[in-house]
């Protein structure tokens, strides 16, 4: 009898060490670390997602923003702040409220590799920009 409560508190033990993955903090300029992304290996390539244009980090634009990426292998998804991942295409243009913003695109090569770009930046609707 003192046996299995032995192993039941060893798998209890065990079970309480476990934690779900979470996604990657982002860099102070709203980016993703790229020493989390680990390099691909040998046999597989990335995704190499890049945001080639768009709102500078810890920049403040208008509220009509478009952001540019590539993508080397895989299909986009890409989300505004927390709202949920979707299917999208470069360019990408959405008009936002005042705030600070994040735009976030991700990808998954044909060989299982998740790579990913963020950004994070302000929007002012008084200023004007040219």
């Amino acid at each position: 009898m003192h046996a299995l409560r032995i192993v039941a508190v060893l798998v209890l033990a065990a079970t309480a060490d476990c934690k779900f993955p979470e996604l990657p903090p982002l860099e102070d300029d709203g980016s993703v670390d790229a020493s989390l992304d680990g390099p691909p290996s040998d046999s597989v390539s990335g995704p190499n997602v890049v945001i080639t244009a768009g709102p500078t980090a810890n920049s403040t634009t208008g509220p009509r923003v478009t952001f540019e990426f590539t993508v080397q292998d895989g299909s986009p998804y890409c989300r505004f702040d927390a709202a949920q991942l979707t299917p999208c295409t470069s360019p990408l243009t959405a008009n936002l409220a005042e705030g600070i913003h994040s735009f976030h695109v991700q990808a998954t090569s044909s060989g299982g590799v998740v790579d990913s770009d963020s950004r994070l930046w302000s929007v002012d609707c008084q200023a004007v920009y040219g």
